[in-house]
């Protein structure tokens, strides 16, 4: 039952970083609006980096997983 468990927190990563992605690329669009004012664009901005920072979390966690999952931490060779 663990493994389910496992699969379903991998899954639940996998959609949060995609919902988070996908809100980044509906910033950057609103950035580049011609009708967007200076504040708007400053306030995505903040936005978008506040997500920036969360998914950089989210792939060092990932890439955390992966190197304990392949064994390059118990002084495997890594690239």
């Amino acid at each position: 039952m663990a493994k389910k468990t496992e699969i379903q927190d991998v899954a639940e990563q996998s959609a949060n970083f995609e919902e988070q992605m996908e809100m980044l690329d509906q910033l950057v669009e609103k950035m580049q609006d011609p009708d967007t004012t200076l504040a708007e664009s400053f306030e995505s901005y903040k936005k978008g980096m506040n997500l920036v920072q969360s998914l950089n979390g989210m792939i060092d966690r990932m890439e955390k997983e992966v190197i304990v999952l392949s064994g390059a931490d118990d002084g495997g060779e890594t690239e």
